[in-house]
């Protein structure tokens, strides 16, 4: 797992803003992505190496909010596997790639999402389904709450496949352009 950012460091470049959605509450803070995606990091890509097995990720400058209080700690370490999704909430410009997606509707309890899932030519949303990487990308996203039934638009989430109740094709795949 990586070395959590020591107090009072700066956040900067290779700090990513991100929201962390869990079953009963949401993490935000900063999670270290130094020449890495934020799908890389979450599903243990390195450059160096092809998997390297990381169960938690670290979240500096952090805050877990639940319904009705706060907690804030200089770093919260949370398991990958807790994850519904997460929302970068500061974007960073990177190029893109030709992929074709697909109009889908994930229902996760307590969250309904619905977006565009990206994969390569000749593959569909069962394959990403099927891939051995945990999380995977959408675009495109409305996020609604089921408890209270508040909506949230968001251009991009990671999500975590493991955590999937049913997911539901809502359209052609279209070809197009995915970060």
């Amino acid at each position: 797992m990586r070395k959590p950012r020591p107090p009072g460091e700066p956040i900067d470049k290779g700090w990513m803003k991100v929201e962390i959605y869990l079953s009963n509450c949401i993490c935000s803070g900063y999670v270290h992505c130094p020449y890495r995606r934020l799908l890389d990091v979450l599903n243990g890509i390195s450059s160096t190496t092809t998997t390297v097995i990381e169960e938690f990720v670290s979240v500096s400058k952090a805050e877990l909010h639940f319904p009705g209080r706060r907690e804030a700690a200089e770093t919260f370490c949370i398991n990958k596997a807790d994850i519904l999704f997460v929302s970068e909430t500061e974007h960073k410009s990177l190029p893109l790639v030709p992929k074709f997606f697909t109009s889908v509707k994930l229902r996760m309890p307590p969250y309904t999402l619905t977006g565009q899932v990206h994969y390569p030519k000749g593959r569909c949303v069962r394959d990403v389904l099927n891939s051995m990487l945990r999380f995977f990308p959408m675009t495109n996203v409305e996020v609604c709450s089921l408890a209270g039934g508040s909506e949230l638009g968001v251009s991009f989430l990671a999500v975590n496949k493991e955590r999937i109740l049913a997911l539901e094709e809502l359209g052609d795949s279209v070809k197009g352009m995915y970060l």
